[in-house]
């Protein structure tokens, strides 16, 4: 539960939050209570700092645009990835 507000926040909530916030889509309010949590929550910037790594880590493993997935990639985990990708666009 998230503490006074009653309702229950899953990790797809949350990660789609922080996506939010790193690509710099939050509302201006939204924004500024986060980085004011950020201020004196030393776990959550932990995370966030790991957060940020992993997707640059995940970025910088296909170098080439054109490159093709290897075999065996189960076509759902497809589908849901151009999904994601083009609910953002």
């Amino acid at each position: 539960m998230v503490p006074g507000r009653g309702r229950r926040v899953t990790c797809r909530d949350f990660i789609a939050f922080l996506w939010a916030y790193l690509s710099e889509e939050l509302p201006p309010d939204q924004r500024r209570e986060f980085e004011e949590h950020l201020k004196v929550c030393p776990e959550c910037i932990a995370y966030v700092r790991s957060y940020e790594r992993t997707v640059r880590m995940a970025s910088d493993a296909f170098t080439d645009e054109g490159d093709e997935l290897p075999d065996g990639v189960p076509e759902d985990l497809v589908l849901a990835v151009m999904e994601a990708r083009d609910s953002r666009v």
